[in-house]
């Protein structure tokens, strides 16, 4: 069976942790599981950030224009 788990981050925040415990329980139990998250934290291979090109290049840059971009409806 493959399973995607899919989360803001793998290791930031108390819901994200039990997440990552998740999906650490199911590799043990041998499932093919994987995570998608908006923002990795650690080091896990199984677990896939999301982003694009500008993510890659400069991360902290791209948090914040996204933020600022993600507001603008609500102003």
């Amino acid at each position: 069976m493959r399973i995607l788990i899919v989360s803001y981050s793998d290791l930031a925040g108390g819901a994200a942790r039990g997440a990552f415990r998740l999906h650490e329980c199911l590799l043990g139990a041998g499932l093919d599981s994987r995570m998608l998250v908006q923002h990795k934290v650690g080091s896990d291979d199984r677990v896939i950030e999301r982003g694009g090109l500008l993510e890659r290049l400069a991360p902290r840059q791209a948090r914040r224009l996204r933020t600022r971009l993600e507001t603008l409806p609500v102003r």
